[in-house]
């Protein structure tokens, strides 16, 4: 029998840097989203799901923008695993940063960096490959890659 695949949250992406040029926040965020997704292997939540429930505790008066509160709303989804991503601004190039953290412990399982340019479709191919760092049985993001970088680029273009 074959192991259980995780479920995954892709929690939105944290922007250490608010001067990335000619990067938008949710646009970045969804071609992440949606690469995750597209994995053969990988369960993701569905991000709508994430925002609801995250516009529901905001609502009610609460920031949710700490880990304790973001993982328990990734677990009240459905997950059992989060990915937490920050893309930083670093001597003029971007490092994304991605984090496995197990929901039922808290515990952060692994973790993997990649470099790109600052461009939104260079950042979406490094999440790729921190993807296939991170699930490496799971990640065959690879396998699609070319489809997968026009169909994000095209959403990250729009």
């Amino acid at each position: 029998r074959a192991p259980r695949r995780p479920v995954i949250a892709v929690l939105t992406p944290r922007f250490a840097a608010s001067n990335i040029a000619g990067v938008s926040d949710p646009a970045v965020a969804a071609a992440i989203v949606s690469r995750a997704r597209d994995s053969a292997e990988i369960r993701v939540v569905p991000h709508a799901l994430l925002a609801e429930r995250l516009a529901a505790v905001r609502a009610a008066g609460r920031a949710c923008d700490d880990a304790p509160c973001r993982f328990g709303l990734s677990r009240g989804a459905g997950a059992n695993k989060a990915l937490d991503t920050e893309i930083a601004l670093v001597a003029e190039r971007c490092v994304v940063t991605s984090v496995v953290v197990d929901l039922e412990s808290t515990a952060r399982e692994n973790a993997a960096v990649e470099t790109a340019t600052c461009e939104a479709a260079a950042i979406g191919d490094a999440f790729e490959r921190v993807v296939a760092k991170l699930f490496p049985r799971e990640g065959r993001i690879a396998d699609n890659a070319q489809a997968l970088s026009r169909s994000a680029n095209a959403a990250l273009a729009a």
